[in-house]
């Protein structure tokens, strides 16, 4: 089976050969700006070297970006097919399990990338935020993530807390586009959730995905227990 089967939008297949037929997702592929795509490659580069990163997109069908990653601007030109073929391919070498760990490390990377380039549209990290509580330091981090995806891509993220919980969702998303899963698998997300947290406060969370387009849910959800890990 080739990568294209893999992300074909009506009627794919997952690797794991199950047909997708989640309501929830679009039909017509969604995007990001060039240069989210541009963070990602270069993350990946970053944990594997340069030829495993080659390898990867090799078996994603991606080859055109193979020492031609998408410019560092903001046209949303990065589809979010590509995005999933990227985690099928890493999934396809490592496994579920040792990918995992990769596509976690690969989002923080991206995330330290994407700050350097995005704090100055969110307006976030400023002496008054680094002097406010750690509760709302948390909460404003993860506003700043979702806000972010929303305002210059097609992922629509929103975010909500309870008593013990932060929650973020997001209603479209590029880890699982058009994938049949049997686990979680927005482990990018994950890391960049991770890695946010830890930049606006010093602290480490613990994050979790309970809920997955590509298992059939309506969203992608994420629970992040507000006590950090000792």
């Amino acid at each position: 089976m080739s990568m294209g089967d893999i992300i074909t939008p009506t009627g794919a297949t997952s690797s794991r050969g199950s047909q997708y037929n989640n309501p929830h997702q679009a039909s017509t592929d969604l995007y990001y700006p060039n240069n989210m795509g541009r963070f990602f490659f270069m993350a990946i580069e970053e944990l594997l070297g340069k030829n495993g990163l080659n390898a990867v997109m090799n078996l994603a069908g991606l080859s055109r970006f193979i020492n031609n990653y998408p410019p560092n601007n903001l046209e949303k030109k990065f589809s979010f097919a590509n995005y999933a073929a990227i985690n099928q391919a890493i999934e396809d070498f490592y496994g579920v399990r040792g990918s995992k760990g990769l596509l976690l490390r690969a989002g923080k990377v991206s995330l330290t990338y994407a700050l350097n380039e995005y704090t100055a549209i969110t307006g976030v990290g400023n002496l008054g935020m680094r002097l406010m509580p750690q509760n709302v330091k948390a909460k404003l981090a993860l506003g700043m993530v979702a806000r972010t995806f929303s305002t210059i891509s097609d992922q629509v993220s929103k975010v909500s807390d309870n008593e013990q919980d932060y929650i973020y969702e997001n209603e479209t998303c590029s880890m699982c586009w058009h994938r049949t899963v049997s686990s979680p698998c927005c482990h990018v997300v994950v890391g960049v959730l991770t890695a946010v947290l830890h930049w606006a406060t010093g602290k480490n969370f613990h994050v979790t995905e309970v809920q997955c387009m590509g298992m059939g849910g309506p969203t992608c959800r994420f629970v992040i227990d507000k006590t950090p890990i000792e």
